[in-house]
């Protein structure tokens, strides 16, 4: 299903150093010192975490819901410059819009029987446009939802020791 490709072997390690570069250039910007370690530590941990899920998916289960949403994803990605009216007007409006104007059996080649949710659909408006940085790649695309995750965390992380500053030792 998954179909594996020499861009894997480019694209994953680049978009982790760079990711990583910036992240300890922001790091670097912060005077805690142990704040800086759980930064980079957890960013690191989360990114590995992401390719290993991805791998999994990728590897192990050849599919899945995961293969549907990405192909689906792949989609709005290979379609955001050559069609760029219609993929912001998909990536602006719900699955019930879609179906009524035709465009979720038009616009999503690979698959759209799982775009009848707005979850779903949710997840494959992100993944289509975090495919632009990845290059269409899944293993990137999982890297860079590993990312995403982590600005959460570390945004409640901040929240938490700004909050109860003389519990962030424990």
């Amino acid at each position: 299903m998954f179909q594996s490709s020499n861009l894997d072997i480019v694209v994953v390690p680049i978009l982790i150093i760079v990711i990583m570069f910036i992240a300890t250039v922001y790091a670097f910007a912060t005077k805690n010192s142990k704040q800086r370690l759980y930064f980079l530590l957890g960013l690191f941990l989360k990114l590995l975490g992401g390719l290993i899920i991805g791998l999994i998916t990728k590897f192990y289960y050849q599919g899945g819901d995961s293969y549907y949403l990405f192909q689906g994803a792949r989609s709005i990605t290979e379609n955001f410059f050559d069609d760029f009216s219609t993929t912001i007007d998909i990536l602006s409006h719900n699955s019930k819009y879609l179906v009524e104007n035709n465009l979720r059996d038009n616009y999503f080649k690979y698959t759209y029987h799982i775009l009848s949710r707005d979850a779903s659909l949710i997840v494959v408006k992100i993944a289509g446009v975090l495919g632009l940085l990845s290059f269409n790649n899944f293993l990137g695309t999982s890297i860079l939802f590993g990312l995403l995750g982590f600005i959460g965390n570390w945004k409640i992380f901040k929240t938490f020791t700004y909050l109860y500053p003389s519990h962030e030792n424990k």
